[in-house]
């Protein structure tokens, strides 16, 4: 790819001054399969299964403040990335 080409394809979007560019664009093409959705993916399956320990067979290890412990690893998957961005 020469230079014009690549000047043409990193023209920023309408004139907002946003900065983003067709590369970034591209960037963001690469994690769009399935590994976009691992965090929220093990989130959900940590969550289902604090769920069922601590509804469906009732763990006594899930009492008190180790409850709010497990949750909140749950959460970690998807809510770093937010603090990151933050």
């Amino acid at each position: 790819m020469d230079q014009q080409e690549r000047k043409d394809q990193d023209i920023a979007c309408g004139g907002c001054g946003c900065s983003y560019t067709y590369a970034s664009f591209q960037e963001g093409k690469e994690r769009a399969g399935w590994r976009r959705y691992l965090p929220a993916g093990i989130s959900f399956l940590l969550l289902l299964a604090g769920l069922a320990a601590d509804h469906i067979f009732g763990f006594s290890f899930l009492t008190g403040p180790a409850r709010l412990y497990y949750y909140g690893i749950a959460y970690l998957p998807v809510g770093v990335p937010v603090w990151k961005e933050v």
